[in-house]
């Protein structure tokens, strides 16, 4: 298992050259009670500042940490709206 931080370092140099554009449509987001959410907007400006074209945020309302297991239902609402604009 700790074998995965021997491979951070390559990670770091593997992502730092990937910067060219794209255009994959992300969607970063997090439940509503979420510690995490307040960062949300800052992971999307990194995404934005690395070449990411598409990111759009959000929160998913009535949750914590593990959206899926809080509020599943509102998740496969998400994926679904996002997946159907693509098709488009």
């Amino acid at each position: 298992m700790f074998e995965i931080y021997r491979a951070f370092p390559a990670n770091e140099k593997f992502n730092a050259a990937q910067r060219e554009r794209n255009d994959v449509p992300l969607f970063v987001g997090a439940g509503d009670g979420s510690p995490f959410m307040k960062l949300v907007p800052k992971f999307a400006e990194g995404l934005r500042a690395n070449g990411c074209t598409q990111v759009k945020t959000g929160s998913i309302r009535d949750s914590m940490h593990y959206v899926v297991a809080d509020q599943a239902d509102a998740v496969a609402d998400l994926i679904d709206q996002h997946a159907s604009a693509l098709a488009k």
